[in-house]
């Protein structure tokens, strides 16, 4: 594969990441990013901001944003640490499980119904798989 159709490819599959998270943020109010975030904290409860940073090899700057989205929509509560003042822990809220249920239903319809058809997200999971 050249290092111009390596590119395309690439460029196609941001294109497709975006037509899923308009469509998913159009249908349900939560973005992939949200989305993504919510189900590490299901795997992860109680965890802090640094560690799900650190988890998703991102910079714990990156998160912020998407860490007070969530908690000012009540889908997560940001609390101190009891043994560490300056660190934070996350957790989903009742309300956040409710909404990621939501999600994860209409995800398995689409891709059941593949109303996604070229974006459905086993497409762009299969793609960035092999980017990776």
């Amino acid at each position: 594969m050249s290092e111009s159709t390596h590119f395309l490819s690439i460029l196609q599959l941001g294109i497709r990441i975006q037509h899923v998270n308009q469509k998913l943020e159009r249908d349900t109010g939560m973005s992939l990013t949200q989305w993504s975030l919510l189900k590490c904290l299901v795997d992860h409860p109680t965890i802090s901001a640094l560690d799900l940073a650190d988890l998703l090899g991102i910079q714990a700057s990156s998160l912020t944003q998407s860490i007070k989205r969530l908690q000012r929509k009540g889908l997560i509560i940001v609390a101190k640490d009891p043994l560490d003042a300056r660190r934070k822990l996350l957790s989903v809220t009742r309300e956040g499980n409710v909404r990621l249920l939501e999600v994860d239903r209409k995800l398995k319809a689409w891709k059941s119904s593949a109303k996604l058809s070229s974006s459905s997200v086993q497409e762009v999971f299969r793609d960035l798989k092999q980017f990776l």
